[in-house]
Formats: structure tokens, sequence, C-alpha cells
């Protein structure tokens, strides 16, 4: 009973940590930075005939500045 409320404190600031993380994919190219949707472009061409309620294409960059990862991923 004497290490409950200790314990108490370590759960709390371990569950902190997992809610500050976002969920996101972790970049491919550095595995260190966040693919946050960036844009989105509609479809062309013949995509576009082919299924028009298709949402388009979101473009994803990589958070990290030194890193620069794009990656393009169909909504």
């Amino acid at each position: 009973m004497k290490d409950l409320p200790a314990r108490f404190d370590e759960l709390e600031k371990r569950l902190a940590a997992l809610e500050a993380k976002p969920r996101l994919p972790i970049c491919e190219k550095c595995g260190t930075g966040y693919m946050r949707l960036d844009r989105q472009e509609a479809l062309t061409g013949m995509w576009s005939k082919l299924d028009p309620t298709e949402g388009g294409i979101g473009i994803y960059k990589c958070d990290n500045p030194d890193c620069g990862g794009e990656t393009r991923k169909k909504l």
C-alpha cells in the first residue's frame, strides 16, 4: 500500500507521454518524423472518369525539417 502513490504517479507520467505522441505514420525516409497531410489534389485523367466519387490524392509530408520526405496516397 505504501508504494501505491508512487506507482500511480509513474503510471500517470507514462500515460501522458503516450497521449502526447501523435497517431500518425512514421516517415519511411528518416524514421523519426511523422507524415502529415500537406494538401489534397483531385483525381485527373482516366482515374476521375473511372470513379468520380473518389476523394482524390493526399500528399503527405514529413514534419522533420531535415528530411523532406513526401508520400502520395489515395483518399
